[in-house]
């Protein structure tokens, strides 16, 4: 029915606003069944299937082993090309510096070149801007005219991500899994002990929505940083900042010696979706759609974020440090760090990512400032953090496959093939002799045009355009890329700092424990009016636009415009989870 609906909403948008999306192939699918080296795999669609032989797509389907759900048990090496019918995929992904892609089309650049002439797959990409991509995604999604592959899309589809599968616009992975074994293993076998990599990319057991940018290990993406010179300069180390006092009483000092009006450059979300920087405060600090999709809980007890005792310790601690003039005046304007750039040279406390330390080092314009990380931070140098651990492998960008894809075999392969130990350095890197090559010692190190790239881009935006678009896209991302960089390997030590605490995990919520489709429904029927109160005004209290005299009566009011009917559609689904 939705589907149907979308179809009529498609004759009120202009249509020419966007280039159409549907794949052009040529070629016919045939029904067959593919028997792996340990069980039988009973998907369809497979191309010319019934003479792999002769056959002018070299799938992976039957060629490796499995467990007994068919989900691959060790990775797999493609024969290249693996297409050889010329035919197009289809891509709509984004661009932060669409300026810097030829007249040509994305497709003309060295990256997807390569890709193309390995692979034997041509791909049309439809690139669109980062402001631009939810109303564009609404039009195609509208028009029913989505391409082959959509960055984001099982996620931006206005509907739970299984109703996105079940009304016909995605596939579900899981159910092409004889394609994609090196995704599956990497989800699933890489690290059997990862369960929270298995739940990220397998939402059920037999239900899996994108392919994700997995990382090849763990790691902690984003953390604290400060101006180390600032923090010498008044008497302190960075190895002496563990708690949140410690940041408070360096703030404090750096402001009163003149180094900065406002050193804290917070965001009007509080913190960064998935940084989780406040975790010692036993919740979750950002304020948008995303903070009621993670729920925690305590003894088995729901916790609805922004309104119990913890939140309101949190909130205490922001409006102390912005009564003692730490937050810059302007931070509920500024929606995400890029808005600090221009404000550099003033930050002294930040969160951020390794790649965000060297764009602060590259905007900066006072020679001697010297940005290092911290230590997750706590409340107490003993303390044991319960909820908020950051440690993964799923990084940011993630790729869907339509289902009105002609040839949905060939799109999961070629998404396979980013995970692929043959197209590790080509993913990661882009194209040898272009963004990479071996020195004298056999090891990656960056190009001058990456280090010092004639657009003026820095080598993470370079890499991003010119290799994997680990924000958008999908592949197996190298955790260790930044030794590639002269000096990089100090960069890597940076992500280690932020690994330094102790954690217990006693709060988080199951791995792997999600809502029906009926019950994430209807949080998402009421999570509009529950996102709006929150960012209106419990981020009130950072700059006492409200008192917090009024914290029990904004909590009541929580509750009442749905707080409590999203608290209580949790606890039912967590209660019948310890039931079983």
């Amino acid at each position: 029915m939705k589907k149907h609906l979308a179809l009529i909403l498609a004759l009120v948008f202009i249509v020419a606003l966007f280039a159409g999306c549907g794949g052009t192939n040529n070629s016919n699918t045939d029904n067959t069944n593919s028997t792996n080296n340990n069980t039988t795999n009973t998907n369809n669609n497979t191309p010319d299937g019934n003479d792999q032989e002769n056959s002018p797509y070299k799938f992976a389907a039957g060629k490796f082993a499995t467990d007994e759900r068919g989900v691959a048990t060790e990775k797999y090496d493609y024969e290249l090309p693996f297409c050889t019918t010329d035919e197009t995929l289809t891509f709509w992904t984004v661009s932060w510096n669409p300026e810097y892609i030829p007249a040509d089309g994305f497709d003309s650049m060295p990256f997807p070149k390569e890709l193309k002439a390995q692979t034997g797959v041509n791909v049309e990409y439809t690139i669109v801007t980062r402001d631009a991509m939810q109303s564009n995604f609404a039009v195609l999604l509208a028009a029913d005219d989505l391409c082959d592959l959509m960055c984001h899309g099982a996620s931006y589809y206005s509907g739970t991500v299984k109703e996105s599968v079940e009304e016909g616009y995605f596939v579900n992975i899981y159910d092409y899994r004889e394609y994609c074994p090196n995704y599956m293993y990497e989800a699933a076998y890489r690290d059997p002990d990862d369960k929270a990599t298995y739940a990220d990319v397998f939402y059920e057991d037999d239900f899996v929505y994108s392919f994700w940018d997995l990382y090849d290990g763990k790691v902690v993406s984003m953390g604290p940083v400060v101006r180390n010179d600032w923090v010498e300069q008044v008497g302190m180390t960075r190895e002496g900042i563990k708690t949140w006092d410690d940041v408070y009483d360096m703030m404090v000092a750096v402001k009163n010696a003149g180094l900065s009006t406002a050193p804290w450059q917070l965001i009007s979300t509080i913190e960064i979706s998935g940084a989780k920087i406040f975790s010692a405060f036993d919740t979750v600090g950002y304020t948008d759609t995303a903070s009621l999709q993670q729920p925690y809980q305590i003894n088995g007890e729901v916790q609805l974020l922004h309104s119990n005792q913890n939140d309101l310790d949190l909130v205490t601690y922001l409006n102390k440090c912005w009564n003692a003039g730490l937050i810059d005046p302007d931070w509920a304007g500024c929606a995400d760090n890029n808005a600090y750039i221009p404000k550099v040279d003033n930050c002294g406390f930040f969160a951020t990512t390794t790649s965000g330390i060297m764009t602060l080092e590259s905007n900066g314009t006072d020679p001697n400032a010297e940005w290092v990380t911290i230590q997750k931070l706590l409340k107490t140098e003993d303390q044991v953090l319960h909820v908020g651990e950051a440690a993964s492998r799923k990084s940011y960008g993630e790729t869907s496959v339509s289902a009105s894809c002609e040839n949905i075999p060939l799109a999961i392969t070629w998404c396979d093939f980013r995970y692929s130990d043959g197209a590790y350095n080509l993913i990661n890197y882009g194209v040898q002799g272009h963004t990479w090559d071996y020195n004298e010692n056999g090891e990656i190190r960056l190009t001058d045009f990456v280090l010092n790239n004639p657009d003026g881009l820095s080598a993470t935006w370079c890499l991003l355009l010119h290799g994997l678009n680990n924000l958008a896209d999908c592949g197996l991302e190298d955790s260790n890329r930044k030794l590639a960089y002269e000096g990089g390997s100090k960069y890597v030590e940076f992500g280690q700092i932020w690994t330094l605490f102790q954690y217990d995990g006693a709060y988080e919520w199951p791995a792997g424990l999600n809502l029906s489709d009926e019950d994430q429904q209807e949080v998402n029927e009421l999570a509009g009016d529950v996102v709006t109160y929150i960012s209106e005004n419990f981020t009130a209290f950072v700059d006492n636009s409200k008192s917090l005299t009024e914290w029990d009566s904004y909590a009541a009011g929580l509750s009442s415009i749905g707080g409590d009917a999203i608290k209580a559609i949790y606890q039912d689904t967590l209660d019948a989870y310890y039931a079983a």
